[in-house]
């Protein structure tokens, strides 16, 4: 077992091309939705997740807080995520965006033909530690434009934030990386308006609503509506390959 932060960027370059491997299954059941094989691939990746635990690298750092986004944006409603090492925060950090891709984009056909009920809102769960991970990445960095290749990636906490301070601090992301980069908005927007049902949402600057986000979101995401999402759902993980 790898416990040292010397050894990170070894710990790293073994473990990016396994997650690899599991999008490229994942690209294969998005042509194809079936429901065991699914299961098959959100299992492999979950458990791929879970190898984080036996790395220090991923151990989560008590830090000082950063006053650096206060007078732009509302503090944290949560204690951010600071791992040890920061490059295996940007690998959580793209591996929680994929299980939310997962869950709520990629399920949405099949839906209808699981019998399974569940109990606890783990998409809700994962949103939650997407924006706890991206809020310790954005102090840990400082300057936001080394952010912008992941910040695609942040949007599919929309999908499953239900807290509405963690989506007002959510919503401000959104703002604040629209007015410093000139990352194409419109995709996500198209997604998060067919969401949180704002069909005119495209055509509004994330600025404009900052101090109102959404309170529409919807329960479940019916396949129709995963047509629709989807295509843009691709581009949050396509997004986070360039990084590599």
């Amino acid at each position: 077992m790898e416990t040292t932060v010397e050894t990170g960027e070894e710990v790293l370059d073994s473990l990016w091309p396994r997650y690899w491997v599991i999008l490229t299954d994942l690209t294969d059941l998005v042509c194809s939705p079936e429901l065991k094989r699914w299961r098959e691939v959100y299992e492999q990746l979950n458990d791929f997740k879970k190898l984080f635990d036996n790395y220090d690298i991923f151990k989560a750092e008590k830090r000082a807080r950063s006053t650096q986004h206060s007078t732009c944006c509302p503090p944290p409603p949560f204690a951010p995520y600071f791992a040890r090492l920061p490059m295996a925060g940007i690998l959580r950090h793209t591996v929680l965006a994929t299980q939310i891709y997962m869950r709520l984009i990629v399920y949405a056909p099949l839906r209808q033909l699981d019998d399974v009920e569940e109990t606890f809102d783990e998409t809700g769960w994962l949103a939650y530690e997407l924006c706890r991970t991206f809020a310790g990445l954005e102090e840990t960095f400082q300057n936001t434009d080394e952010l912008i290749p992941i910040f695609p990636a942040l949007t599919m906490a929309a999908f499953g934030c239900r807290r509405r301070d963690i989506r007002l601090w959510l919503w401000s992301k959104f703002a604040h990386y629209e007015e410093l980069s000139q990352l194409g908005f419109t995709p996500i927007k198209k997604h998060l308006a067919v969401f949180w049902d704002m069909p005119d949402l495209p055509k509004t600057r994330f600025v404009e609503l900052k101090n109102e986000p959404p309170d529409q979101q919807r329960e479940t995401v019916n396949a129709e509506s995963m047509m629709t999402i989807a295509r843009e759902g691709k581009e949050s993980l396509a997004a986070d390959s360039a990084w590599q």
